[in-house]
């Protein structure tokens, strides 16, 4: 069967990061932090008053030299469901718009969904709630979240002009339907002929396509064997209209215009290769295999984040994303490559990762379809956040890039540990859910906030 590169819808690769963590990765070791590490964590961390969005930026002043000239500031957080990590996002997006410049946000969230959404944080534009509640991410459906998206377009309100703030979705298209209809309006304004020609291709060919590959690979709904000449019909059903889009350019774009052309074209390449991602799963399930599943996703959401940059015509952005995909790496055993790692290699000083941990308390992750409340696990002895909770500080931020090679505290810190990855899942066990990697060479910056809480969902 024919390959092709794609990507993977959400929850999968945050779950894959649950179940590698949950299969044994924790350091199994009592040992303690050295006291040059305390000292070192002590003596370098920038404490923070609060995580309250409306709160002063006062405390978060120094941050100006600590994210420097960075072009992308990515902001990490270890849990999809702690309100602190949320919160304190907010606070730093702040600081980077009003006192940075930063006029765009990209979320590790549906590429396209996220288009309306964004329509209504501008000056004049639709109310939130609705766009807000058939976003298809619920990871990012809370009430801190939504307060974000108040803020910004309260900024926009207050700030009007010909540069706004603006979010967009960096990751994979979890509905085609939204896409299909789109695609199918442009063609009928640029042309009517070639838009009848593909009605049925967009209307039922695609659609049908996108489920069966998903069905077969992905959900595992369909218990019969996948049919070679379905996969490959399925993966090449867009071939069409993108070759159509592709030799007609000129007059598209006259009729329309360049930003148009541009965004639905991207929207079909991304469909096709979403498509093509989710085909991988037929070479059979190993761990590389997931790996690569994985790596394909970030390798498009890195590429996402370079498109929207020269869409919008900006120079700035700042990433809401997990830990996992803001790292500029990640395990040196694994196979896959973090979206940051895709970054720093293009952008290199200009991509700042900013990690966050926690030490205790409790957080939201999805049991099924229901949103619970989890007591999180306690620390791994030896792990990185067992040290970052050593100095006493109940929130602070920490500029690893400070480290210097050779000091009492490097050996250590540059020595490979546990350091929680907790996505959309999340199942208590003795292991716990610790992941390998060295922290200084996976984030330039950590936000350590001592306890978590509970994120809520959206109107609870």
């Amino acid at each position: 069967m024919k390959t092709h590169r794609g990507l993977i819808a959400a929850s999968v690769f945050l779950l894959a990061f649950d179940l590698i963590a949950a299969s044994g990765y924790g350091t199994g070791t009592t040992e303690v932090c050295p006291t040059e590490v305390t000292a070192w964590l002590s003596e370098q961390a920038i404490p923070l008053s609060t995580t309250d969005p409306q709160a002063s930026l006062d405390d978060l002043e120094p941050l100006r030299e600590l994210f420097g000239d960075a072009r992308i500031v990515a902001l990490g957080e270890q849990t999809h469901g702690t309100t602190e990590f949320f919160e304190m996002k907010h606070r730093l997006f702040r600081f980077l718009v009003e006192e940075m410049g930063f006029r765009v946000l990209v979320f590790e969230a549906d590429w396209f969904s996220l288009q309306e959404l964004n329509a209504c944080l501008q000056p004049g534009g639709p109310p939130i709630e609705e766009a807000f509640q058939s976003l298809g991410y619920r990871v990012l459906q809370t009430n801190e979240v939504m307060a974000l998206l108040r803020w910004i377009r309260s900024f926009n309100e207050a700030e009007p002009g010909d540069h706004p703030v603006q979010i967009a979705g960096a990751d994979v298209l979890l509905r085609v339907d939204g896409v299909a209809a789109a695609v199918q309006d442009y063609l009928r304004r640029v042309d009517r002929t070639a838009a009848d020609g593909f009605i049925r291709l967009l209307g039922r060919d695609f659609p049908h396509a996108w489920q069966y590959l998903r069905e077969t690979f992905f959900s595992g709904v369909s218990a019969a064997s996948p049919n070679p000449a379905r996969v490959e019909q399925s993966l090449t059903v867009l071939d069409s209209v993108i070759c159509w889009m592709e030799d007609n350019k000129d007059p598209c774009v006259a009729a329309s215009s360049q930003a148009e052309y541009d965004l639905y074209f991207r929207a079909l390449q991304l469909a096709a290769r979403e498509m093509a991602r989710i085909a991988l799963l037929g070479e059979g399930v190993t761990s590389e295999l997931d790996s690569r599943f994985s790596l394909e996703r970030d390798r498009v959401m890195a590429e996402n984040v370079t498109w929207w940059l020269e869409y919008l015509e900006e120079t700035k952005t700042a990433i809401w994303a997990h830990n996992g995909h803001v790292a500029q790496g990640l395990s040196s055993t694994d196979v896959f490559r973090p979206m940051g790692q895709f970054l720093a290699e293009t952008y290199g000083d200009d991509y700042l990762a900013v990690g966050s941990s926690f030490a205790e308390g409790s957080l939201t992750a999805w049991d099924g379809r229901v949103p619970r409340a989890y007591s999180a696990e306690p620390l791994i002895p030896g792990c990185y956040e067992a040290a970052l909770q050593t100095t006493g500080l109940p929130r602070f931020v920490v500029d690893l890039r400070d480290l210097e090679l050779g000091c009492a505290a490097s050996e250590w810190m540059r020595t490979e540990r546990g350091f929680r990855m907790i996505g959309s899942y999340y199942v208590p066990i003795d292991l716990g859910w610790d992941y390998p990697l060295i922290l200084p060479e996976s984030y330039d910056v950590i936000v350590h906030i001592q306890t978590s809480s509970a994120a809520r969902q959206w109107g609870t």
